[in-house]
């Protein structure tokens, strides 16, 4: 079972038919997978999704369902922050799977600006 709602929500099931769901309903999960905008969400959506942690194998590419990227952030830790489409979700993964190699190039270059050491910043 999902959280619990902030609004009310129209989801299609497999079949094609569309359930209303509200802040007093409870929401199955085949819903509550469905269910990609954080606000509508009275509680975390992280809830939702985290107890299933059901994603492909491999990277995440824009072929991936919304709710797969969403398990892949949480269970890798990735902050999406406001990303809310597709493509920015996958963008903002690759962006934190890429920012700790960027961030040991920038220590490792930190102090190389060509000075020597004499301190008046002329090389």
């Amino acid at each position: 079972m999902g959280g619990r709602l902030s609004a009310f929500v129209h989801v299609a099931d497999e079949q094609g038919t569309y359930h209303q769901f509200g802040p007093t309903d409870a929401v199955p999960e085949w819903a509550a997978a469905q269910i990609t905008n954080p606000a509508a969400w009275a509680d975390s959506p992280a809830a939702v999704v985290i107890e299933e942690q059901d994603f492909p194998a491999g990277e995440p590419t824009e072929q991936w369902k919304v709710p797969e990227l969403f398990a892949y952030a949480i269970a890798n830790r990735v902050d999406l922050g406001d990303a809310k489409k597709k493509a920015d979700i996958v963008a903002a993964i690759k962006a934190a799977e890429e920012s700790p190699e960027a961030g040991t190039a920038d220590a490792s270059g930190e102090g190389d600006s060509g000075d020597e050491g004499d301190g008046d910043g002329t090389a």
